[in-house]
C-alpha cells in the first residue's frame, strides 16, 4: 500500500502538540491537509486579501459559494442548530448544520421561486432583507445593508447566484502563527490561509469560525483576535469549510532564560517528554512518592489489588535499587492483573450480559466473552492480534456443520464450560450485542472501540468538531454491512433440513413457539442435557438497507418517467414534421419476436427475467466503500467486507489504532488520558503533549503491540511515581501531569479492598492470585436490581459507584463520580458491618481465642448444631401444644432445657476464650495492623495515640476494634488511589 499521499501535518514541531491527520493512500478530496506555520509574512504576502478588504466598498468580483457564501453564512451562525440548520430549518428555510452540503445549502436558497434568491432585484432577496431586519428576522440583525457581508452576498446573487460546482477543492489550510507564547492581556491575531487544488491562495480570516478550548488561558473573539488570560495552556481551534486545525497557546510561569534542571535521576523517555511541555510552563513537578505510597498504587492500578501486609512489610525490607521495576513485573504476571485488565477490554469492546440476552443461555455469551480475553491477556497476546480476533470472528468454522456447531455449544452450556470458549480462534460476540445491529450502530461502535473516535455525530450531519462528514460516515458503515445475527429458530441456506431435525428431536415447533416461551423452552431443555440451536454471526455481502434501496428505486422510476416523456414528445415532433432521424427504431428483438414460435418466446422472457433478476440482485449490494479518511476500497474484491477494515485498522501508519489503546490505558493510570475525554479523539481536541502520545504509540507499536511493554513503559516513569502534593507552580495544574490527581477507586476495587480489608491473612495474602468471587473478574455487566428485589450486594454497590454500564459507545458509562450515597453506603450499609464482624474475618481472628484452632472450629460448629437442634424442638413444642398432647410436651421440656444447658456451656466456653484473646491483644500491633490493611502505611504518632485512647475507653477490645476499622475504611484515603 502506498502511503506517500497521507496527510500529515507540517510546521508544529514536536514542542507542543500534534493533530490526528487522516490515514490514506489516495487523497480523499473531500479533506484538507491541515497546516501551521510558523512564521507567515510570505504567505499573508502572496495571498488574495480577505474578503472583508475586498468587498469594503462596491466590487464587480462575483464571489464563490463554496469559498465565500457558504462558509459566511456558517460565520453568522445562518446554519446552527437553533437557527435554519435545525432538522426542522426555520421559516420555510432548512440548511445544512454547520453548513458543509454546499449543494444541499444551494438548492434551499434557490428553491421557492424568486422570493429568497431575487436574480432580478438582488436588493429584494430574502437572504438580504431578513438578516438585515432585527425586528422582522427570529435571529436578530446578522449584518447592516452597508457592511461587506451584504456587498459580497448581494454580488454573488447579481452574478447569477451560482453553485458551488466545479473541480475547485480545498487541500490546504493554514494558520499562522502555529503557537503562541502568551502573557496576561497580551493580544495576538491567527490569520487563515485557504490554498485550493489550482493553487489559488485566499486569506479567509474573516470567513473562518473560532474557539477556545480554555478562554480562562486564552480567549478568541468572532475574528481571529486573541487575548491572553490565566497562567496555563489550551488550543485555539479554527473552522472553514470542511478543515479544522488547532493553534496551542502556552501563557508560562517561567520568566527566567535559564532551562530548570532535571529533577530526575535517570530521568525516561516519558520523564523527558513531560518535562519539555513542563519548562516551557514553568512548572516544577511534585516530588516522586515514597516505597509505601508507591507500592499501593502500582498495585491498584496493575492488579486492582491492595497490597497485603505482609507484602508491605516485603517492600520495604528489599534493598534492591531496582525494586520497583521488580515489583511492576511481579504484579504484570498476577491472576489479578489478567482479570482487571481483561474488565478494562470488557468495558471498551462492550461486553454486557443484558445485550447478550437473546444471543446464548444464561450468562454464558458473557462469560465466553470474558474468558476469551482473559486467556489473551493473561498470554500476552499482541493487542492488534487480539483485535484481530474480534473483528474478523466468526460463530463456528468452515468446515462445521450445524449440528456440530450445536452439540459444542450445548455442552458447553450444560457443563458451565466458558472458559473452553476461550480456545477459539475468534470472539463473534462482539458482533452481536442486541442493541448493535445495524450497519450504523456497528460503525459507532467499532470506531469507538478500535479507534477511540465518536462519529456518531456525522449519522446525521457534519461532525462539528472534525472532518467527518455524513457521507464520510455512510461510506465507512458500509464495511458492516453484510453483518448480522441469525436466531436460533431460523436456518441458514441449505442447512433447514437439519435444523427441523433439531427440533423435532427437542419436541418443539419454532412456527407454534415463538420469542421469550421459545427461548425458555430451549434454555430448559439445554439445561437437560439436550442439544439446542444457538443464534450465530451471519456475515455476508455488504448489503444495502431497505430505505437506500427504496431510494434508489424511486429515483429509477422517476428517470425511467423522464425518458419516456422526451420519447413521447420526440415522437409528437416527428409527427408534427420534425426531424424525422429523431424516431425511436424498434428494438431488432422486437422485429424478429413475430417469427419466434410461442416456445421462443417464453424462452427469451424468461432470459431477459432472469438477467433483471440477476441485475436487481447485484443492486442489492455495495460494490466499493470508503474508509474513514482515505482509501476507496472495492468490496468485491472481499469475501468479508471486514477484512479490508481490520487490514487498515492495524497498519502500522493509522493515526488513531494505536494512539486509542495508548491514550486509554494512560487515562487509567493518571486519572485523565492525553486526549481527553480519552474516548474522543478528533481535530478539535488536540492532545496536551502531542510529542508524548507520539512516542508511545510508535513504541506500541515498535514492539509488537505488546500491552506489558506499555504498562512498564508508563509505570517505571518518574512521572507516574509523582505525588499528589503540589507546589506553587503547579496546584492548578490538570493536564500536564506535574502532579498525581488522587482518583476514587473503581467499583470493583472499591468492593474487593472492602473484602480484602476485613479477610483473615490466609485469604488477603491469596487475593493476587484467587479470582473467584472477586469484583473485578465480574464476566459482563451486573444485574440492575434494587437488593429489596432480590439483588445482591455486590450488584448494589457495583451499581451505586459506577461500574460500566456498557450499554452505549462511550467510555462515560463507567462513572468516577463520588456522591452522597456513596458515603451513606460506607458509613451504614449492613454489608461494611457484616464484613468487619464477619465470622472468619480478621477481627474474629483476632478476638475468637484462636478461631482458626481445630478445637475452636469443632466447638463453633458444635454450637451450630446445637442450636438447631433446639430450634427444631421449639417447633416440635409448639405442635404438640396445639395438639394437646401433655406426655410429648414434658418430654419436650426436658429436651429443650439439656440443649439450652449445652448452648449455654459451649457459648461461656468461647465467650472465655475471646476475652482472655482479647486481653492478649498487643494494642499497638493491631492499630499498625489495621492501617497495612486499609491505606496500606504505617499510623503516624498521632494517629497511634488517638487510637490507644480510644481503646482504653472501650472495655470491649473487640467493639474498639470494630470502630477502628470501621473508621479507617470511611476515610478518602482508603477510598480513593493516590
Amino acid at each position: 500500500m502506498n502511503f506517500s499521499h497521507w496527510l500529515s501535518l507540517v510546521g508544529l514541531g514536536l514542542a507542543v502538540g500534534m493533530l490526528f491527520t487522516p490515514f490514506t493512500a489516495t487523497p480523499n478530496p473531500s479533506h484538507a491537509k491541515l497546516t501551521a506555520l510558523k512564521t507567515g509574512e510570505s504567505v499573508l504576502e502572496r495571498a488574495m486579501p480577505a474578503v472583508d478588504v475586498r468587498f469594503a466598498e462596491d466590487s464587480d468580483e462575483v464571489p464563490d459559494f463554496q469559498r465565500h457564501v457558504g462558509p459566511l453564512l456558517g460565520r453568522l451562525g445562518c446554519n446552527g442548530r437553533s437557527c435554519h440548520g435545525s432538522f426542522q430549518g426555520q421559516g420555510g428555510l432548512q440548511l445544512s448544520l454547520f453548513g458543509y452540503d454546499f449543494e444541499k445549502d444551494h438548492q434551499a436558497l434557490s428553491a421557492g421561486g424568486t422570493y429568497r434568491v431575487d436574480l432580478e432585484d438582488p436588493e429584494d432577496s430574502l437572504i438580504l432583507t431578513k438578516p438585515t431586519d432585527p425586528e422582522d428576522h427570529g435571529g436578530g440583525q446578522r449584518f447592516a445593508e452597508d457592511s461587506w457581508q451584504y456587498r459580497l452576498i448581494k454580488n454573488w446573487i447579481a452574478g447569477g447566484a451560482k453553485d458551488f460546482k466545479s473541480n475547485v477543492r480545498l487541500s490546504e489550510l493554514k494558520v499562522l502563527p502555529s503557537d503562541i507564547l502568551s502573557q496576561p492581556e497580551q493580544v495576538d491575531q491567527l490569520s487563515v490561509i485557504a490554498v485550493w487544488n489550482d493553487g489559488t491562495e485566499e486569506d479567509v480570516t474573516p470567513l473562518s469560525r473560532f474557539q477556545s478550548n480554555n478562554p480562562q488561558v486564552a480567549s478568541i473573539d468572532e475574528n481571529g483576535k486573541v487575548v491572553g488570560g490565566d497562567r496555563g495552556d489550551t488550543h485555539l481551534i479554527v473552522f472553514y469549510d470542511n478543515a479544522v486545525i488547532s493553534v496551542p497557546v502556552i501563557s508560562s510561569l517561567n520568566h527566567s532564560p535559564v532551562k530548570p534542571k532535571m529533577p530526575f535521576a535517570n530521568p525516561t523517555a516519558i520523564d523527558q517528554l513531560v518535562m519539555d511541555k513542563l519548562d516551557r510552563l514553568g512548572i516544577q513537578p511534585s516530588p516522586t512518592v515514597g516505597d509505601l505510597a508507591f507500592l499501593r498504587r502500582v498495585s491498584l492500578d496493575i492488579a486492582g489489588t491492595l497490597p497485603s501486609p505482609q507484602e508491605i512489610r516485603g517492600f520495604l525490607a528489599d534493598t534492591s535499587p531496582d525494586k520497583r521495576a521488580q515489583k511492576i513485573d511481579e504484579l504484570l504476571e498476577t491472576d489479578a492483573y489478567a482479570a482487571w485488565w481483561t474488565t478494562f477490554l470488557g468495558d471498551m469492546t462492550g461486553n454486557s450480559s443484558r445485550q447478550l440476552a437473546n444471543v446464548a443461555y444464561g450468562d454464558m455469551a458473557a462469560k465466553g466473552w470474558y474468558q476469551w480475553l482473559h486467556e489473551r491477556v493473561k498470554e500476552n497476546v499482541p493487542y492488534d492480534e487480539i483485535v484481530r480476533g474480534i473483528v474478523l470472528s466468526n460463530s463456528r468454522t468452515d468446515e462445521e456443520t450445524l449440528e456440530e456447531y450445536s452439540t459444542r455449544m450445548s455442552a458447553d452450556f450444560q457443563e458451565g464450560k466458558a472458559d473452553r470458549f476461550a480456545d477459539s480462534p475468534g470472539m463473534p460476540y462482539y458482533w452481536m450485542r442486541r442493541e448493535f445491529q445495524t450497519s450504523d450502530t456497528l460503525a459507532i461502535s467499532f470506531a469507538h472501540s478500535f479507534l477511540g473516535v465518536r462519529i456518531q455525530c456525522a449519522q446525521c450531519h457534519k461532525h462539528p468538531f472534525d472532518q467527518w462528514t455524513q457521507d464520510d460516515f455512510k461510506q465507512f458503515a458500509r464495511f458492516f454491512s453484510g453483518v448480522s445475527v441469525k436466531q436460533p429458530q431460523r436456518a441458514a441456506a441449505g442447512e433447514k433440513e437439519a435444523l427441523e431435525a433439531i427440533f423435532e428431536k427437542l419436541e418443539i415447533d419454532p412456527s407454534k413457539v415463538r420469542g421469550g416461551n421459545l427461548r425458555r423452552q430451549l434454555s430448559q431443555k439445554a439445561r437437560q442435557g439436550e442439544v439446542v440451536p444457538f443464534a450465530e454471526l451471519n456475515v455476508g455481502p455488504p448489503r444495502k438497507s431497505r430505505e437506500e434501496l427504496k431510494a434508489e428505486q424511486e429515483s429509477m422510476k422517476q428517470a425511467m418517467e423522464q425518458k419516456q416523456s422526451q420519447m413521447q414528445v420526440d415522437s409528437d415532433d416527428e409527427m408534427m414534421g420534425g426531424n424525422a432521424t429523431t424516431k425511436t427504431d424498434p428494438k431488432p428483438d422486437a422485429k424478429n419476436r413475430k417469427k419466434l414460435t410461442r416456445a421462443q418466446r417464453r424462452e427469451l422472457q424468461r432470459k431477459q427475467q432472469a438477467k433483471r433478476r440477476a441485475q436487481q440482485k447485484r443492486n442489492r449490494y455495495y460494490s466499493d466503500a470508503i474508509l474513514l479518511g482515505g482509501d476507496g476500497v472495492a468490496l468485491s474484491d472481499f469475501a468479508d467486507a471486514r477484512v479490508p477494515a481490520m487490514n487498515w485498522l492495524a497498519h502500522e501508519e493509522n493515526p488513531y489504532f494505536a494512539k486509542a489503546i495508548v491514550n486509554r490505558v494512560w487515562a487509567r493510570y493518571f486519572g485523565l488520558g492525553i486526549v481527553e475525554p480519552a474516548d474522543d479523539l478528533n481535530l478539535a481536541n488536540p492532545p496536551s503533549n502531542g510529542p508524548l502520545l507520539e512516542y508511545l504509540a510508535d513504541g506500541f507499536v515498535e514492539n509488537g503491540y505488546d500491552l506489558k511493554w506499555l504498562h512498564r513503559e508508563i509505570t517505571n516513569s518518574h512521572i507516574y511515581q509523582l505525588s499528589w502534593e503540589t507546589n506553587e507552580t503547579n496546584e492548578h495544574d490538570r493536564r500536564n501531569f506535574s502532579h498525581a490527581i488522587p482518583r476514587r477507586l473503581a467499583a470493583e476495587v472499591v468492593y474487593d479492598a472492602i473484602t480484602m480489608a476485613t479477610s483473615n491473612d490466609e485469604k488477603a495474602a491469596s487475593f493476587q492470585s484467587q479470582m473467584d468471587a472477586r469484583a473485578i473478574a465480574i464476566p459482563g455487566t451486573v444485574s440492575q436490581q434494587n437488593r429489596r428485589r432480590g439483588g445482591n450486594t455486590m450488584n448494589f454497590a457495583m451499581k451505586l459507584f459506577g461500574k460500566s454500564t456498557r450499554d452505549s459507545s462511550c467510555d462515560c458509562d463507567r462513572s468516577a463520580q463520588t456522591s452522597l450515597v456513596q458515603s451513606v453506603f460506607m458509613k451504614n450499609d449492613r454489608h461494611i458491618f457484616e464484613q468487619i464482624r464477619h465470622q472468619d474475618g480478621w477481627l474474629e481472628n483476632l478476638t475468637a481465642g484462636g478461631v482458626d484452632s481445630e478445637k475452636a472450629k469443632a466447638e463453633s460448629k458444635e454450637l451450630a448444631r446445637a442450636k438447631a437442634k433446639l430450634k427444631n424442638q421449639q417447633k416440635a413444642f409448639r405442635k404438640a401444644r396445639n395438639n394437646g398432647n401433655s406426655k410429648e410436651l414434658e418430654r419436650l421440656k426436658r429436651r429443650i432445657k439439656a440443649v439450652e444447658t449445652r448452648i449455654s456451656t459451649i457459648q461461656k466456653a468461647i465467650s472465655k476464650k475471646k476475652q482472655e484473646s482479647q486481653d492478649k491483644l498487643v494494642i499497638d500491633e493491631v492499630i499498625t495492623e489495621a492501617w497495612l490493611r486499609t491505606v496500606s502505611r504505617f499510623p503516624t504518632e498521632a494517629e497511634r495515640a488517638r487510637c490507644r485512647t480510644y481503646f482504653e475507653s472501650d472495655p470491649d477490645k473487640r467493639n474498639a476494634l470494630t470502630g477502628m476499622m470501621w473508621a479507617l475504611l470511611n476515610t478518602k484515603e482508603f477510598i480513593v488511589n493516590h
